[in-house]
């Protein structure tokens, strides 16, 4: 175990949190009222985004990076009752910079709200072929144990969780 260390440019809160990060198999902790916390574990990929926002956020004080952050661990904090202003207020208290002050304005006419799905449906695609191109790498590296794989789990996982496991079994 061990612990972050005390720097005068970082919150107590944000100490709190690093030591969590570090020393938990969670992602990040989200404060409930009360008693209650809630660890945040997301997927192999959204774990290694985290991992790089993180630091962005230590040492340059990245809004949008942060702003990324809130957003999805707002849809963690809504499936376990913490609101968003809760979230809000915990991020803000820990970073020192509001998630919000990096969030996009909305469109303001129907032909940026097309635009902006058009982006967004681009990046999703991209996405896609990315990640089909890095599967179709792994498969490269070892095809019986991929094959073997992909028999016993087809159509029982998402893509996310079988690039984990099979990363994983790679790595076995």
């Amino acid at each position: 175990m061990s612990f972050v260390k005390p720097h005068p440019g970082l919150s107590n809160a944000l100490l709190h949190q690093l030591d969590y990060n570090q020393n938990s198999d969670r992602i990040y902790r989200i404060y409930g009222r009360g008693n209650v916390d809630w660890g945040f574990t997301p997927n192999a990929d959204m774990g290694i985004t985290f991992d790089a926002m993180i630091p962005r956020v230590l040492r340059e004080h990245d809004a949008k990076a942060l702003f990324f952050m809130y957003m999805r661990l707002l849809a963690a904090a809504r499936k376990v009752g913490v609101s968003a202003s809760d979230l809000r207020a915990q991020l803000h208290a820990e970073w020192g910079i509001d998630p919000l002050c990096a969030a996009p304005p909305p469109p303001s006419s129907q032909e940026e709200l097309e635009a902006w799905r058009t982006r967004e449906e681009l990046t999703r695609s991209l996405y896609r072929v990315r990640k089909i191109e890095q599967m179709k790498k792994l498969w490269q590296l070892e095809p019986k144990r991929a094959r073997r794989l992909k028999n016993a789990q087809q159509h029982t996982y998402s893509s996310a969780y079988l690039n984990l496991t099979l990363t994983s079994s790679l790595k076995a």
